[in-house]
């Protein structure tokens, strides 16, 4: 290599080894540069749910007029519906006589759930009427709810768990509208037995279990049961009252009276196309209210 060759690229080299210790110094001796402090977000207060008011207590040794009228289907009956079975068919345009009726003679019409937080705060009003209807047909919902409406009332609807939305009873949504348009949905049970002659397991499933199940179906409590064909004894009537009910319903015992020391044995008027409100019992709530 020639001298000149050599001197070059020497003198190349020590040119770039400089340039990069320049560079190398200036990076470690500069301040580093001034970075704005992060924003520190302010905490958002937390919004604490208030504790859920606490249902009045039933005290015993109180009996307090009280009408509770049964329905089943409302519609036409099937042209082959005989005996019992046609019984559970009132038409619609007897129902709506039926609330014209209650009105006129200004009964208070509320849930069964209302009647018993009013009875357990003593101001249940004189004439008060609850309006019932067993099993949870679909014709609850696509004719009595409307009707209901239509004369500003209220019902309790007692469903069967196991048979929502099969086709014959209400859907789901059916229920969560008639629960969101203010009237109440009760348990009548999970597969509609005879409670006196099942075991404690099924017992179990048939009262609490059933409860559970259509809680989270709703979103919302379910504190009316309806014993199933109305029939019961001690056993039933305790796996209800333990499973957090606050009333129950059962069939007949039409006493036209709540018995704060009896919760879990209210009687109902039967109402069917051959048997209508006793007239006796509207007369009655006439005069309670006019007395007031």
């Amino acid at each position: 290599m020639s001298p000149r060759v050599w001197t070059v690229l020497t003198g190349g080299a020590l040119a770039v080894a400089v340039a990069a210790a320049w560079l190398g110094v200036r990076f470690v001796t500069s301040p580093p540069p001034v970075l704005p402090e992060p924003a520190v977000a302010t905490p958002t207060p937390i919004r604490r749910a208030s504790a859920p008011a606490r249902e009045p207590v039933l005290l015993p040794g109180r009996s307090v007029p009280l009408t509770v009228l049964m329905y089943h289907h409302i519609g036409p009956a099937p042209a082959n519906a005989r005996g019992w079975v046609h019984d559970l068919y009132v038409p619609a345009e007897r129902f709506e006589r039926d609330l014209a009726r209650l009105q006129e003679h200004r009964c208070c019409v509320m849930t069964m759930a209302q009647a018993v937080r009013f009875i357990a705060e003593d101001r249940l009003p004189r004439n008060a009427v609850v309006l019932t209807f067993d099993d949870g047909y679909e014709d609850n919902a696509s004719i009595a709810a409307p009707l209901l409406q239509r004369h500003g009332l209220v019902g309790t609807f007692n469903v069967v768990v196991s048979k929502i939305g099969d086709g014959k009873h209400m859907s789901r949504e059916q229920l969560r509208k008639l629960a969101a348009a203010g009237h109440e949905i009760g348990c009548h049970s999970l597969t509609h037995p005879d409670l006196r002659r099942v075991d404690d397991a099924r017992l179990q499933r048939e009262t609490a279990d059933a409860r559970r199940d259509l809680e989270t179906l709703l979103g919302r409590p379910v504190v009316t049961y309806c014993y199933p064909d109305g029939k019961y004894d001690d056993r039933a009537l305790r796996a209800v009252a333990g499973a957090d009910y606050r009333v129950a319903l059962a069939t007949g015992l039409p006493t036209g009276r709540f018995d704060t020391a009896r919760p879990f044995e209210v009687g109902r008027y039967r109402v069917t196309p051959r048997k209508d409100i006793p007239a006796a019992l509207l007369q009655h709530r006439s005069e309670e209210t006019a007395r007031e």
